[in-house]
């Protein structure tokens, strides 16, 4: 939860930045005018409109070209990423795995030690007293 509040301080620490610039210039931002697009082959006009309405188009436009810029990329990143949790897993069943083997060994080594301790005790003859 902490990170998402770090996250949005820096947001909301912009839109104030922005309702500040609008709120300054609130005379420019309601004067209406009329948009004329000349494409030398046909000419659109668009009706008398608040200059916010056309700043508040150009800045959510440039957003979502922003995002869906950086969609592929956080994709292939998220795609790395699952890749590189699959392998981290492989190599840690290989570590356990190798654990238990080793585990074995050392198991062996000393069942054959004390059978070999074992096997040298009922080898030697009984010591005759005198």
């Amino acid at each position: 939860m902490t990170k998402i509040k770090i996250a949005l301080i820096p947001v909301v620490f912009i839109i104030a930045l922005l309702a500040l610039m609008v709120w300054q210039n609130i005379d420019y931002f309601m004067t209406k005018q009329a948009l004329t697009l000349n494409f030398k082959f046909k000419v659109y006009t668009i009706p008398e409109t608040a200059n916010l309405i056309y700043w508040s188009i150009c800045f959510f436009t440039g957003f979502l070209l922003s995002y869906f810029a950086s969609l592929a990329f956080r994709f292939k990143t998220q795609k790395k990423l699952k890749l590189q949790a699959q392998t981290i897993k492989n190599y840690r069943e290989t570590v356990d795995d190798l654990k238990n083997e080793v585990d074995k060994i050392k198991a062996s080594a000393y069942s054959t030690e004390n059978t070999s301790k074992d096997a040298e005790i009922t080898s030697k003859e009984p010591v005759q007293s005198v």
